[in-house]
């Protein structure tokens, strides 16, 4: 779970809480405040009743926020609104967070790995034959699949923007995946980039040759 005003990582254990006890499960409400940024943040836990067990449904961020854009400038539109809506969405609907996440996942393998496969499962067991992927972004992929059970739930692995059931933080693990993928693919090339133009126009105003930028090297 994110604090929704910083979006650092914390856990969903609570400082105070208050709970009711309504007839289909009890609502839990407390309160905590962020570790990085210090904000009290609202939350409201509902839980299902079912054969004398409650079984946690949904947590909601009660505060009054909107959350805008979160994916970073460099990300292209096409995979940006989708993982906005997404991030947006999570603490309120999980499933459909989780549907976006998986359509912008998709997206991404099609439009910027140039998959052919149709399906998600298959497409993340092509890119991760690609030499050029970082073992972390692998790893995360991996488990895209062992907690997404795409054998028990095959809407996730051909139709990515049903909204079916999510497992346990298969929701914030998509989004996590999307963070770590945007970096890799669209935010360190790009600035990397803009680091190569600085270092390059230093070595000009120094009257030395440029290291990257071969139309300006001397013969």
């Amino acid at each position: 779970m994110k604090c929704p005003h910083c979006h650092y990582h914390i856990d969903d254990r609570f400082d105070d809480c208050i709970e009711a006890e309504p007839d289909y499960g009890p609502i839990v409400i407390g309160y905590k405040f962020c570790d990085n940024c210090n904000t009290i943040i609202t939350y409201k836990h509902v839980y299902k009743r079912k054969d004398g067990s409650d079984y946690l449904e949904n947590t909601i961020i009660i505060d009054d926020i909107q959350e805008e854009g979160v994916a970073h400038d460099n990300v292209p539109d096409e995979y940006s609104n989708d993982f906005n809506e997404a991030f947006k969405v999570l603490p309120h609907s999980p499933k459909a967070s989780a549907a976006l996440s998986r359509r912008c996942l998709q997206a991404v393998f099609q439009g910027h790995f140039k998959t052919k496969a149709n399906n998600l499962a298959d497409q993340i067991d092509e890119v991760s034959l690609s030499q050029h992927i970082p073992g972390y972004i692998l790893d995360r992929l991996k488990n895209v699949r062992i907690i997404g059970n795409f054998s028990a739930h095959p809407l996730k692995n051909t139709s990515t923007g049903e909204v079916i059931d999510v497992e346990p933080h298969e929701a914030e693990w998509l989004i996590d995946t999307l963070e770590s993928l945007f970096d890799f693919c669209f935010v360190q090339p790009k600035l990397l980039e803009v680091q190569k133009k600085e270092i390059d126009a230093k070595l000009k105003k120094a009257g030395k040759q440029p290291i990257w930028d071969k139309s300006d090297t001397k013969k």
